[in-house]
């Protein structure tokens, strides 16, 4: 099994994304409960614009082991993808339960809590990012958006 799952590692990591799917899917008719597999496979497929079908194969890995952090987020990114905003929503926020501070959890449940016009939500998820991941423009830029739609921040003052 760890032979097969490197070959897959190996091909998904040369960009040989078809030929690492297929022996994803391989490695997980023999052996179903392997994890990884599952992860792996929903990372080709949401990167083959498939998030629908990476929702699924993230859900299989969240059946096996309900506590990792990284399927709940993983998971939320194809939601995300997929335009299914509230169920990323509530994915990325199971993703925070098991690790509060992910930055980069908190930056994509803050851009998708904005993104459906939750601007006030949105604000501390921007924040706690900010201070996870250091400053970033974009993050920073999206936070003083939400700030301004809130009402809490007001709009730039002409020069004279």
């Amino acid at each position: 099994m760890n032979e097969m799952f490197e070959t897959a590692r190996s091909l998904q990591s040369a960009g040989r994304l078809e030929e690492a799917e297929a022996a994803y899917r391989s490695l997980l008719e023999q052996s179903p409960d392997f994890l990884k597999g599952w992860n792996n496979l929903g990372v080709i497929l949401e990167s083959t614009g498939r998030a629908e079908e990476a929702v699924d194969a993230y859900e299989q890995a969240i059946r096996i082991d309900t506590t990792q952090s990284m399927l709940h987020y993983n998971r939320g990114h194809a939601l995300h993808l997929a335009g299914r905003h509230e169920d990323a929503i509530a994915a990325y926020r199971r993703a925070l339960e098991l690790e509060e501070e992910d930055g980069d959890t908190h930056a994509n449940l803050a851009m998708a809590l904005h993104q459906i016009s939750r601007a006030e939500e949105a604000i501390p998820h921007y924040q706690r990012a900010l201070v996870l991941l250091g400053i970033d423009a974009a993050l920073a830029a999206r936070l003083g958006e939400c700030l301004y739609v809130a009402g809490t921040m007001k709009p730039g003052r002409e020069g004279s």
